[in-house]
């Protein structure tokens, strides 16, 4: 197990993912042209990526150099379900949408033109407003349980 780092650089660390990840939303927010949906996923994958790495490195104190999703997504689910949660739905239309979330990036230049519905958009929009919001209390509670605890 690595050593622990500094409380306050796993703050600040926390800091910079989730303030890349709400870039990467607002940046996709400001797209309204249904011929960009490639730019809106892209934004989309990279600011899961953002988060997955601001949760693993919080949590396990580990920086992965390979940023596949299902990758992270994976690390993810050993100390948290929210992935499970918020994700692996059983909707068909959101397992579409979720299934082209976690393709490489590059993919996305190579396939024909992406088109998604605006409500597809919107519900994977709405599903990763969530995923920071929550990725942020489950880390604002483990800083407060690493700021109370005896030995950190």
């Amino acid at each position: 197990m690595n050593p622990k780092p500094p409380l306050n650089y796993l703050i600040d660390f926390w800091t910079i993912k989730r303030t890349t990840a709400i870039a990467f939303l607002e940046a996709a927010k400001g797209i309204r042209n249904p011929t960009k949906t490639g730019v809106i996923l892209f934004n989309f994958h990279q600011l899961t990526e953002q988060i997955c790495l601001g949760l693993i490195g919080v949590f396990l104190n580990y920086y992965p150099t390979y940023f596949h999703l299902n990758y992270l997504f994976d690390i993810c689910s050993h100390f948290t379900d929210l992935i499970s949660n918020l994700f692996l739905s059983k909707d068909e239309n959101e397992k579409r949408v979720f299934e082209l979330l976690v393709k490489n990036p590059s993919q996305i230049r190579k396939d024909k033109p992406l088109l998604l519905h605006d409500t597809e958009i919107l519900t994977l929009q709405n599903i990763l407003e969530k995923f920071i919001e929550e990725s942020n209390l489950l880390v604002n509670h483990k800083i407060s349980i690493y700021k109370n605890s005896v030995s950190y």
